[in-house]
Protein backbone atom coordinates (compact mmCIF):
# COMPACT_ATOMS: atom_id res chain seq x y z
CA UNK A 1 0.00 0.00 0.00
CA UNK A 2 1.25 3.46 -0.87
CA UNK A 3 2.30 5.74 1.96
CA UNK A 4 0.19 8.93 2.37
CA UNK A 5 3.19 11.15 1.63
CA UNK A 6 3.81 9.36 -1.73
CA UNK A 7 0.15 9.61 -2.69
CA UNK A 8 0.12 13.33 -1.95
CA UNK A 9 3.21 13.83 -4.12
CA UNK A 10 1.59 11.90 -6.98
CA UNK A 11 -1.52 14.01 -6.66
CA UNK A 12 0.47 17.24 -6.67
CA UNK A 13 2.49 16.05 -9.68
CA UNK A 14 -0.65 15.18 -11.61
CA UNK A 15 -2.18 18.58 -10.90
CA UNK A 16 0.99 20.41 -11.93
CA UNK A 17 1.18 18.42 -15.14
CA UNK A 18 -2.44 19.16 -15.90
CA UNK A 19 -2.01 22.89 -15.28
CA UNK A 20 1.11 22.99 -17.44
CA UNK A 21 -0.70 21.33 -20.34
CA UNK A 22 -3.63 23.70 -20.02
CA UNK A 23 -1.35 26.74 -20.09
CA UNK A 24 0.75 25.35 -22.95
CA UNK A 25 -2.04 24.62 -25.39
CA UNK A 26 -5.56 25.33 -24.18
CA UNK A 27 -7.01 24.63 -27.65
CA UNK A 28 -5.59 21.13 -27.81
CA UNK A 29 -8.35 18.64 -28.67
CA UNK A 30 -6.79 16.01 -26.42
CA UNK A 31 -7.45 18.22 -23.39
CA UNK A 32 -10.88 16.80 -22.67
CA UNK A 33 -9.58 13.23 -22.93
CA UNK A 34 -6.66 13.86 -20.57
CA UNK A 35 -8.90 15.78 -18.20
CA UNK A 36 -11.20 12.80 -17.97
CA UNK A 37 -8.24 10.53 -17.33
CA UNK A 38 -6.92 12.84 -14.62
CA UNK A 39 -10.34 12.89 -12.98
CA UNK A 40 -10.30 9.11 -12.92
CA UNK A 41 -6.81 9.11 -11.42
CA UNK A 42 -7.81 11.75 -8.88
CA UNK A 43 -10.78 9.64 -7.86
CA UNK A 44 -8.53 6.64 -7.38
CA UNK A 45 -6.11 8.73 -5.33
CA UNK A 46 -8.95 10.03 -3.17
CA UNK A 47 -10.11 6.50 -2.53
CA UNK A 48 -6.60 5.45 -1.62
CA UNK A 49 -6.21 8.40 0.78
CA UNK A 50 -9.59 7.59 2.34
CA UNK A 51 -8.56 3.97 2.67
CA UNK A 52 -5.30 4.94 4.42
CA UNK A 53 -7.14 7.29 6.76
CA UNK A 54 -9.49 4.49 7.73
CA UNK A 55 -6.52 2.20 8.36
CA UNK A 56 -4.83 4.75 10.61
CA UNK A 57 -8.11 5.33 12.45
CA UNK A 58 -8.47 1.61 12.97
CA UNK A 59 -4.89 1.31 14.27
CA UNK A 60 -5.50 4.21 16.66
CA UNK A 61 -8.70 2.59 17.88
CA UNK A 62 -6.81 -0.65 18.46
CA UNK A 63 -4.21 1.16 20.58
CA UNK A 64 -6.85 2.83 22.72
CA UNK A 65 -8.87 -0.36 23.02
CA UNK A 66 -5.88 -2.51 23.95
CA UNK A 67 -4.55 -0.02 26.48
CA UNK A 68 -7.94 0.28 28.15
CA UNK A 69 -8.80 -3.40 28.19
CA UNK A 70 -5.52 -5.24 27.46
CA UNK A 71 -7.37 -7.35 24.93
CA UNK A 72 -5.94 -9.71 22.36
CA UNK A 73 -5.96 -8.50 18.82
CA UNK A 74 -5.08 -9.67 15.34
CA UNK A 75 -1.53 -8.61 14.48
CA UNK A 76 -2.44 -8.37 10.81
CA UNK A 77 -3.38 -4.72 10.48
CA UNK A 78 -5.32 -5.44 7.30
CA UNK A 79 -7.53 -8.13 8.78
CA UNK A 80 -10.58 -5.93 8.58
CA UNK A 81 -10.23 -5.36 4.81
CA UNK A 82 -12.88 -7.12 2.82
CA UNK A 83 -15.14 -7.37 5.85
CA UNK A 84 -18.71 -6.26 5.55
CA UNK A 85 -18.40 -4.22 8.73
CA UNK A 86 -16.75 -0.84 8.69
CA UNK A 87 -13.63 -0.17 10.76
CA UNK A 88 -14.38 1.32 14.17
CA UNK A 89 -14.55 5.07 14.21
CA UNK A 90 -12.74 7.15 16.79
CA UNK A 91 -12.58 10.79 17.70
CA UNK A 92 -9.65 13.13 17.05
CA UNK A 93 -6.36 11.65 18.13
CA UNK A 94 -2.83 12.94 18.52
CA UNK A 95 -1.24 9.63 17.58
CA UNK A 96 1.65 10.36 15.25
CA UNK A 97 2.26 7.67 12.62
CA UNK A 98 5.68 6.07 12.74
CA UNK A 99 8.13 6.20 9.86
CA UNK A 100 6.83 2.90 8.53
CA UNK A 101 4.06 0.41 9.13
CA UNK A 102 6.45 -2.15 10.65
CA UNK A 103 7.35 0.12 13.56
CA UNK A 104 3.67 0.81 14.16
CA UNK A 105 2.89 -2.89 14.24
CA UNK A 106 5.73 -3.45 16.70
CA UNK A 107 4.38 -0.71 18.93
CA UNK A 108 0.91 -2.26 18.83
CA UNK A 109 2.32 -5.65 19.79
CA UNK A 110 4.31 -4.14 22.68
CA UNK A 111 1.24 -2.34 24.01
CA UNK A 112 -0.87 -5.46 23.76
CA UNK A 113 1.73 -7.29 25.84
CA UNK A 114 1.99 -4.81 28.71
CA UNK A 115 -1.41 -3.06 28.73
CA UNK A 116 -1.86 0.46 30.10
CA UNK A 117 0.88 1.37 32.58
CA UNK A 118 1.20 4.27 34.97
CA UNK A 119 4.09 6.17 33.39
CA UNK A 120 6.52 6.12 30.50
CA UNK A 121 9.20 4.86 32.91
CA UNK A 122 7.12 1.72 33.43
CA UNK A 123 6.79 1.29 29.66
CA UNK A 124 10.60 1.56 29.40
CA UNK A 125 10.99 -1.03 32.17
CA UNK A 126 8.87 -3.38 30.04
CA UNK A 127 11.15 -3.02 27.05
CA UNK A 128 9.28 -0.43 24.97
CA UNK A 129 11.68 1.94 23.20
CA UNK A 130 9.67 3.79 20.52
CA UNK A 131 9.04 7.43 21.45
CA UNK A 132 5.56 8.75 20.78
CA UNK A 133 2.08 9.16 22.19
CA UNK A 134 0.98 6.62 24.80
CA UNK A 135 -1.92 6.17 27.16
CA UNK A 136 -0.88 6.17 30.83
CA UNK A 137 -2.91 5.86 34.02
CA UNK A 138 -0.84 7.42 36.82
CA UNK A 139 -3.46 7.01 39.55
CA UNK A 140 -3.53 3.27 38.96
CA UNK A 141 -5.28 0.89 36.56
CA UNK A 142 -8.97 0.31 37.22
CA UNK A 143 -9.10 3.11 39.81
CA UNK A 144 -9.52 6.85 39.95
CA UNK A 145 -10.13 8.74 36.70
CA UNK A 146 -9.64 7.47 33.11
CA UNK A 147 -6.15 7.21 31.53
CA UNK A 148 -4.57 10.17 29.76
CA UNK A 149 -2.60 10.55 26.55
CA UNK A 150 1.02 11.70 27.00
CA UNK A 151 4.21 11.83 25.01
CA UNK A 152 6.83 9.26 26.01
CA UNK A 153 10.43 10.20 25.26
CA UNK A 154 12.62 7.08 25.52
CA UNK A 155 16.34 7.64 25.91
CA UNK A 156 17.47 4.27 24.53
CA UNK A 157 19.17 3.38 27.81
CA UNK A 158 16.20 1.97 29.67
CA UNK A 159 14.81 5.31 30.83
CA UNK A 160 11.93 7.47 29.70
CA UNK A 161 10.33 10.85 30.33
CA UNK A 162 6.57 11.34 30.62
CA UNK A 163 5.55 14.64 29.06
CA UNK A 164 2.10 16.14 29.64
CA UNK A 165 0.72 18.50 26.99
CA UNK A 166 -0.91 21.86 27.68
CA UNK A 167 -2.34 24.88 25.90
CA UNK A 168 0.70 27.18 26.23
CA UNK A 169 3.49 25.24 24.55
CA UNK A 170 3.84 27.79 21.72
CA UNK A 171 5.42 31.24 22.08
CA UNK A 172 2.70 33.58 23.34
CA UNK A 173 2.72 37.36 23.18
CA UNK A 174 1.91 39.40 26.28
CA UNK A 175 -0.75 42.06 25.89
CA UNK A 176 0.14 45.61 26.88
CA UNK A 177 -1.10 46.64 30.31
CA UNK A 178 0.24 48.90 33.02
CA UNK A 179 0.06 47.23 36.42
CA UNK A 180 2.08 44.30 37.75
CA UNK A 181 0.46 40.96 36.91
CA UNK A 182 -2.27 42.65 34.86
CA UNK A 183 -1.89 40.01 32.14
CA UNK A 184 -2.70 36.41 33.06
CA UNK A 185 -3.18 33.07 31.38
CA UNK A 186 -4.35 29.82 32.90
CA UNK A 187 -2.42 26.77 31.76
CA UNK A 188 -4.71 23.89 30.88
CA UNK A 189 -3.14 20.43 30.74
CA UNK A 190 -4.63 18.18 28.11
CA UNK A 191 -4.79 14.54 27.13
CA UNK A 192 -2.65 14.78 24.02
CA UNK A 193 -2.22 17.85 21.85
CA UNK A 194 -5.42 19.94 21.91
CA UNK A 195 -7.17 17.11 23.77
CA UNK A 196 -9.60 17.22 26.64
CA UNK A 197 -8.47 18.79 29.94
CA UNK A 198 -7.14 16.19 32.36
CA UNK A 199 -7.87 16.12 36.10
CA UNK A 200 -5.21 17.53 38.38
CA UNK A 201 -5.34 14.27 40.34
CA UNK A 202 -3.67 12.43 37.44
CA UNK A 203 -0.87 15.00 37.35
CA UNK A 204 -0.38 14.77 41.10
CA UNK A 205 -0.30 10.98 40.87
CA UNK A 206 2.39 11.11 38.18
CA UNK A 207 4.47 13.50 40.32
CA UNK A 208 4.09 11.16 43.30
CA UNK A 209 5.33 8.22 41.21
CA UNK A 210 8.29 10.02 39.68
CA UNK A 211 11.79 10.55 41.00
CA UNK A 212 11.89 14.10 39.62
CA UNK A 213 9.74 16.44 37.56
CA UNK A 214 10.59 19.66 35.77
CA UNK A 215 9.10 22.31 33.54
CA UNK A 216 10.93 24.77 31.32
CA UNK A 217 10.26 28.50 31.04
CA UNK A 218 11.47 31.01 28.47
CA UNK A 219 10.84 34.74 28.23
CA UNK A 220 11.71 37.22 25.48
CA UNK A 221 11.64 40.89 26.29
CA UNK A 222 12.41 44.43 25.28
CA UNK A 223 12.16 46.92 28.12
CA UNK A 224 9.90 44.42 29.92
CA UNK A 225 11.54 43.30 33.16
CA UNK A 226 10.21 40.46 35.29
CA UNK A 227 11.22 42.49 38.33
CA UNK A 228 12.03 46.19 38.49
CA UNK A 229 13.47 47.32 41.81
CA UNK A 230 11.29 45.79 44.47
CA UNK A 231 8.26 45.38 42.20
CA UNK A 232 7.53 41.92 40.77
CA UNK A 233 5.77 42.37 37.44
CA UNK A 234 5.61 38.63 36.80
CA UNK A 235 5.01 35.44 38.76
CA UNK A 236 3.58 31.98 38.26
CA UNK A 237 0.98 30.09 40.23
CA UNK A 238 1.76 26.55 41.38
CA UNK A 239 -0.67 23.73 42.01
CA UNK A 240 -0.35 24.47 45.72
CA UNK A 241 -1.79 27.93 44.92
CA UNK A 242 1.54 29.57 45.74
CA UNK A 243 2.61 32.71 43.87
CA UNK A 244 6.23 32.16 42.83
CA UNK A 245 8.71 34.75 41.56
CA UNK A 246 11.59 32.34 40.83
CA UNK A 247 11.88 31.08 37.28
CA UNK A 248 14.46 28.34 37.68
CA UNK A 249 15.29 25.69 40.27
CA UNK A 250 13.22 25.20 43.41
CA UNK A 251 14.12 28.15 45.60
CA UNK A 252 12.07 31.17 46.57
CA UNK A 253 14.81 33.54 45.32
CA UNK A 254 13.84 35.53 42.24
CA UNK A 255 16.25 34.27 39.58
CA UNK A 256 16.66 32.94 36.04
CA UNK A 257 19.27 30.58 34.55
CA UNK A 258 21.72 33.39 33.89
CA UNK A 259 22.09 34.09 37.62
CA UNK A 260 23.63 30.63 38.14
CA UNK A 261 25.75 30.67 34.98
CA UNK A 262 29.45 31.45 34.88
CA UNK A 263 28.86 34.57 32.79
CA UNK A 264 26.07 35.91 34.98
CA UNK A 265 23.17 38.08 33.85
CA UNK A 266 23.32 41.21 31.70
CA UNK A 267 24.42 44.23 33.77
CA UNK A 268 24.52 42.04 36.90
CA UNK A 269 27.71 43.64 38.21
CA UNK A 270 26.16 47.09 38.05
CA UNK A 271 22.47 46.50 38.75
CA UNK A 272 22.75 43.29 40.80
CA UNK A 273 19.85 41.88 38.79
CA UNK A 274 19.18 38.12 38.73
CA UNK A 275 17.52 37.85 35.29
CA UNK A 276 18.64 39.28 31.93
CA UNK A 277 15.32 41.04 31.30
CA UNK A 278 15.55 42.75 34.69
CA UNK A 279 18.35 44.89 33.20
CA UNK A 280 15.49 46.68 31.39
CA UNK A 281 17.52 47.29 28.25
CA UNK A 282 16.06 48.75 25.00
CA UNK A 283 17.28 45.72 23.04
CA UNK A 284 15.76 42.25 22.52
CA UNK A 285 16.76 40.10 25.50
CA UNK A 286 15.71 36.70 26.79
CA UNK A 287 15.67 34.55 29.92
CA UNK A 288 15.31 30.83 30.48
CA UNK A 289 14.66 28.62 33.46
CA UNK A 290 14.02 25.03 34.48
CA UNK A 291 11.66 24.63 37.43
CA UNK A 292 11.94 21.43 39.46
CA UNK A 293 9.97 22.00 42.66
CA UNK A 294 7.73 18.91 42.82
CA UNK A 295 5.63 20.44 45.57
CA UNK A 296 4.62 23.41 43.40
CA UNK A 297 4.67 22.02 39.85
CA UNK A 298 3.04 22.13 37.43
CA UNK A 299 2.64 25.80 36.55
CA UNK A 300 -1.09 26.47 36.70
CA UNK A 301 -1.10 30.11 35.57
CA UNK A 302 1.34 32.87 34.60
CA UNK A 303 1.10 36.61 35.22
CA UNK A 304 2.95 39.49 33.53
CA UNK A 305 2.63 43.26 33.43
CA UNK A 306 4.30 46.64 33.21
CA UNK A 307 4.08 46.93 29.41
CA UNK A 308 2.89 50.51 28.85
CA UNK A 309 4.41 51.55 25.49
CA UNK A 310 4.57 50.03 22.03
CA UNK A 311 8.35 49.80 22.24
CA UNK A 312 7.97 47.42 25.16
CA UNK A 313 7.46 43.77 24.16
CA UNK A 314 7.23 40.52 26.01
CA UNK A 315 6.48 36.92 25.07
CA UNK A 316 6.82 33.61 26.85
CA UNK A 317 6.74 29.88 26.32
CA UNK A 318 6.00 27.16 28.90
CA UNK A 319 7.40 23.68 28.41
CA UNK A 320 5.53 20.47 29.04
CA UNK A 321 5.55 19.00 32.51
CA UNK A 322 8.23 16.33 32.22
CA UNK A 323 8.57 13.60 34.86
CA UNK A 324 11.26 10.95 34.90
CA UNK A 325 12.39 8.00 36.97
CA UNK A 326 10.70 6.05 39.73
CA UNK A 327 10.36 7.43 43.23
CA UNK A 328 12.18 5.39 45.88
CA UNK A 329 10.22 4.34 48.94
CA UNK A 330 10.00 1.52 51.47
CA UNK A 331 7.55 -1.08 50.25
CA UNK A 332 5.01 -2.84 52.44
CA UNK A 333 4.87 -0.13 55.11
CA UNK A 334 1.37 1.15 54.30
CA UNK A 335 -1.40 1.02 51.72
CA UNK A 336 0.19 4.08 50.09
CA UNK A 337 3.53 2.30 49.64
CA UNK A 338 1.77 -0.77 48.26
CA UNK A 339 -0.07 1.32 45.68
CA UNK A 340 3.11 3.15 44.75
CA UNK A 341 4.70 -0.26 44.20
CA UNK A 342 1.98 -1.14 41.71
CA UNK A 343 -0.73 -2.87 43.73
CA UNK A 344 -4.07 -1.85 42.26
CA UNK A 345 -6.64 -4.19 43.78
CA UNK A 346 -8.45 -3.39 47.00
CA UNK A 347 -8.11 -6.06 49.66
CA UNK A 348 -6.39 -7.24 52.81
CA UNK A 349 -2.63 -6.80 53.09
CA UNK A 350 -0.04 -7.38 55.79
CA UNK A 351 2.07 -4.27 56.41
CA UNK A 352 4.94 -3.41 58.70
CA UNK A 353 5.04 0.24 59.69
CA UNK A 354 8.34 2.12 59.44
CA UNK A 355 10.27 1.83 62.67
CA UNK A 356 8.05 -0.97 63.99
CA UNK A 357 9.00 -4.59 64.67
CA UNK A 358 5.38 -5.73 64.37
CA UNK A 359 3.16 -6.52 61.41
CA UNK A 360 -0.57 -6.06 61.18
CA UNK A 361 -3.35 -6.73 58.72
CA UNK A 362 -5.04 -3.80 57.01
CA UNK A 363 -7.67 -3.31 54.36
CA UNK A 364 -6.47 -1.09 51.51
CA UNK A 365 -8.99 0.75 49.36
CA UNK A 366 -7.12 1.15 46.07
CA UNK A 367 -10.12 2.43 44.12
CA UNK A 368 -9.62 6.09 44.98
CA UNK A 369 -7.22 7.97 42.74
CA UNK A 370 -3.81 9.24 43.77
CA UNK A 371 -1.28 8.13 46.36
CA UNK A 372 -1.75 10.59 49.21
CA UNK A 373 -3.35 8.93 52.22
CA UNK A 374 -4.66 5.81 50.52
CA UNK A 375 -7.58 4.66 52.75
CA UNK A 376 -6.28 2.08 55.22
CA UNK A 377 -8.35 0.27 57.86
CA UNK A 378 -6.68 -1.93 60.46
CA UNK A 379 -8.38 -5.29 60.79
CA UNK A 380 -8.87 -6.88 64.21
CA UNK A 381 -7.38 -10.30 64.88
CA UNK A 382 -9.23 -13.05 66.71
CA UNK A 383 -6.01 -13.67 68.62
CA UNK A 384 -6.53 -10.36 70.44
CA UNK A 385 -10.17 -9.25 70.35
CA UNK A 386 -11.07 -5.62 70.84
CA UNK A 387 -10.77 -4.70 74.51
CA UNK A 388 -8.08 -7.23 75.37
CA UNK A 389 -5.90 -5.97 78.25
CA UNK A 390 -2.45 -7.47 78.40
CA UNK A 391 0.65 -7.08 80.55
CA UNK A 392 3.54 -5.58 78.55
CA UNK A 393 7.08 -4.40 79.17
CA UNK A 394 8.86 -1.95 76.84
CA UNK A 395 12.34 -3.47 77.38
CA UNK A 396 13.98 -6.61 78.72
CA UNK A 397 16.04 -4.84 81.38
CA UNK A 398 16.30 -1.39 82.98
CA UNK A 399 19.09 -0.27 80.62
CA UNK A 400 17.69 -1.76 77.40
CA UNK A 401 16.25 0.20 74.49
CA UNK A 402 12.54 0.90 74.76
CA UNK A 403 10.16 -0.51 72.15
CA UNK A 404 6.79 0.89 71.13
CA UNK A 405 3.45 -0.83 71.44
CA UNK A 406 2.18 -2.42 68.19
CA UNK A 407 -0.33 -0.50 66.13
CA UNK A 408 -3.82 -0.85 67.60
CA UNK A 409 -2.62 -1.05 71.21
CA UNK A 410 -2.54 1.81 73.71
CA UNK A 411 -1.34 1.97 77.33
CA UNK A 412 -4.00 1.85 80.03
CA UNK A 413 -3.27 5.33 81.30
CA UNK A 414 -6.28 7.30 80.08
CA UNK A 415 -4.83 7.82 76.57
CA UNK A 416 -7.11 9.25 73.87
CA UNK A 417 -8.35 6.68 71.34
CA UNK A 418 -8.06 8.10 67.81
CA UNK A 419 -9.15 5.22 65.56
CA UNK A 420 -11.65 2.42 65.36
CA UNK A 421 -15.15 2.11 66.79
CA UNK A 422 -13.96 3.51 70.15
CA UNK A 423 -12.45 6.64 68.64
CA UNK A 424 -12.97 9.65 70.86
CA UNK A 425 -12.91 7.67 74.10
CA UNK A 426 -10.08 7.07 76.55
CA UNK A 427 -8.34 3.95 77.73
CA UNK A 428 -8.97 2.89 81.35
CA UNK A 429 -6.31 4.26 83.70
CA UNK A 430 -4.73 1.25 85.40
CA UNK A 431 -1.06 2.18 85.24
CA UNK A 432 -1.16 5.50 87.11
CA UNK A 433 -2.71 3.97 90.23
CA UNK A 434 -0.85 0.65 90.05
CA UNK A 435 -4.05 -1.39 89.78
CA UNK A 436 -4.25 -5.17 89.79
CA UNK A 437 -6.84 -6.95 87.66
CA UNK A 438 -9.50 -9.32 88.96
CA UNK A 439 -12.27 -11.31 87.37
CA UNK A 440 -15.89 -10.20 87.19
CA UNK A 441 -19.00 -10.30 85.07
CA UNK A 442 -19.46 -8.31 81.86
CA UNK A 443 -21.64 -5.85 83.76
CA UNK A 444 -18.92 -5.40 86.38
CA UNK A 445 -16.12 -4.82 83.81
CA UNK A 446 -14.30 -1.47 84.22
CA UNK A 447 -15.54 -1.12 87.79
CA UNK A 448 -12.77 -0.05 90.20
CA UNK A 449 -12.36 -0.62 93.96
CA UNK A 450 -10.13 1.22 96.39
CA UNK A 451 -7.70 -0.71 98.58
CA UNK A 452 -8.99 -2.01 101.94
CA UNK A 453 -8.27 -4.47 104.78
CA UNK A 454 -10.94 -7.05 105.49
CA UNK A 455 -12.51 -6.92 108.95
CA UNK A 456 -11.04 -9.67 111.26
CA UNK A 457 -10.24 -10.55 114.91
CA UNK A 458 -7.13 -12.06 116.60
CA UNK A 459 -8.05 -14.49 119.53
CA UNK A 460 -5.64 -15.41 122.41
CA UNK A 461 -6.75 -18.72 123.94
CA UNK A 462 -4.48 -18.30 127.03
CA UNK A 463 -0.80 -18.86 127.72
CA UNK A 464 1.74 -19.33 130.59
CA UNK A 465 5.13 -17.71 131.23
CA UNK A 466 7.75 -19.69 133.32
CA UNK A 467 11.30 -18.95 134.56
CA UNK A 468 14.27 -20.98 135.89
CA UNK A 469 15.32 -20.59 139.59
CA UNK A 470 17.97 -17.85 140.09
CA UNK A 471 19.43 -15.51 142.75
CA UNK A 472 20.27 -11.83 142.96
CA UNK A 473 23.43 -10.47 144.73
CA UNK A 474 23.17 -7.33 146.86
CA UNK A 475 25.35 -5.37 149.40
CA UNK A 476 24.58 -4.86 153.20
CA UNK A 477 26.26 -1.89 154.98
CA UNK A 478 26.25 -1.38 158.83
CA UNK A 479 28.27 0.40 161.59
CA UNK A 480 30.92 -1.44 163.72
CA UNK A 481 32.73 1.24 165.89
CA UNK A 482 32.47 4.74 167.28
CA UNK A 483 35.40 7.09 168.35
CA UNK A 484 36.20 10.68 169.39
CA UNK A 485 39.45 12.50 168.45
CA UNK A 486 40.93 15.99 168.80
CA UNK A 487 41.18 17.97 165.61
CA UNK A 488 44.04 20.31 164.65
CA UNK A 489 41.99 23.26 165.41
CA UNK A 490 41.62 22.08 168.95
CA UNK A 491 38.11 20.70 168.71
CA UNK A 492 36.67 17.25 169.10
CA UNK A 493 35.25 15.12 166.20
CA UNK A 494 33.03 12.05 166.50
CA UNK A 495 32.57 9.40 163.70
CA UNK A 496 31.09 5.99 163.11
CA UNK A 497 32.88 3.19 161.22
CA UNK A 498 30.81 1.22 158.57
CA UNK A 499 31.26 -2.29 157.14
CA UNK A 500 29.79 -3.72 153.87
CA UNK A 501 29.23 -7.39 153.22
CA UNK A 502 27.91 -9.22 150.05
CA UNK A 503 24.98 -11.54 150.35
CA UNK A 504 22.88 -13.61 147.98
CA UNK A 505 19.16 -13.98 148.01
CA UNK A 506 17.58 -17.33 148.15
CA UNK A 507 16.40 -19.05 144.92
CA UNK A 508 12.73 -19.35 144.03
CA UNK A 509 10.39 -19.97 141.04
CA UNK A 510 7.94 -17.35 139.81
CA UNK A 511 4.80 -18.57 138.06
CA UNK A 512 2.60 -16.22 135.89
CA UNK A 513 -0.90 -17.46 135.47
CA UNK A 514 -2.45 -17.66 131.97
CA UNK A 515 -4.66 -14.87 130.62
CA UNK A 516 -6.79 -14.25 127.43
CA UNK A 517 -6.62 -11.04 125.38
CA UNK A 518 -8.25 -9.71 122.11
CA UNK A 519 -5.48 -8.24 119.88
CA UNK A 520 -6.73 -5.49 117.47
CA UNK A 521 -3.57 -4.42 115.63
CA UNK A 522 -0.18 -5.60 114.36
CA UNK A 523 2.95 -3.49 114.37
CA UNK A 524 6.39 -4.56 113.20
CA UNK A 525 9.53 -3.09 111.73
CA UNK A 526 9.83 -6.04 109.35
CA UNK A 527 8.67 -5.11 105.71
CA UNK A 528 6.08 -2.67 106.94
CA UNK A 529 4.68 0.21 104.93
CA UNK A 530 1.58 2.05 103.76
CA UNK A 531 0.04 -0.83 101.79
CA UNK A 532 -0.57 -4.54 102.03
CA UNK A 533 0.75 -6.40 98.97
CA UNK A 534 2.24 -9.67 97.79
CA UNK A 535 5.59 -9.89 96.05
CA UNK A 536 5.22 -8.31 92.59
CA UNK A 537 6.86 -6.79 89.50
CA UNK A 538 5.58 -3.67 87.79
CA UNK A 539 4.39 -3.96 84.16
CA UNK A 540 2.48 -1.74 81.72
CA UNK A 541 -1.15 -2.63 81.15
CA UNK A 542 -2.04 -2.21 77.45
CA UNK A 543 -5.40 -2.52 75.75
CA UNK A 544 -6.38 -3.45 72.18
CA UNK A 545 -8.50 -0.54 70.91
CA UNK A 546 -8.49 -0.92 67.09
Amino acid sequence: MLQPQIIMLLLASALLTLNAEILTDPSDNSFETELSQVKIELSDVKDEIKHLKELLQWQTSMILDMQHHNSEFNKDTRAWQGSSSAPPTVGPTTLTPGPDIESRIQKLEDLARVGTLRSCSEYAANGIKTSGEYMVDPDGPLSGVPPINVFCQFDGQGGATTEIHHNSENQLKISHCHDPACYSRNITYTSGVDGEPIPLSQIEALISLSENCEQSFSYSCTLAPLRNGDVDYAYWLGRDNSANVYFTGNTSVHACDCFYSEEGCLEQEVLENTCNCDANLPIPTSDTGLLNNKEALPMMAVYFGGLNYDIQTGSYQIGRLACRGDRTFKTGTSCTSLKLAGESKSGYYTVKKEGSIHTNTVFCNMEEGGYDNVPEATELSTDSPLGTISAWIPRINQTGNKQDLPDGWLPCDGSKITKGIWAGGNTPDLNSGGHFLRGGSEDDALGKQEDQLQDHMHTDSGHTHTNSPHSHTYGDTYGVAEENFLTAEGGWHHFHALRTTSKSSGTTTISIKSATSNISGVTSAYRSGSETRPKNMKIVWAIKVW
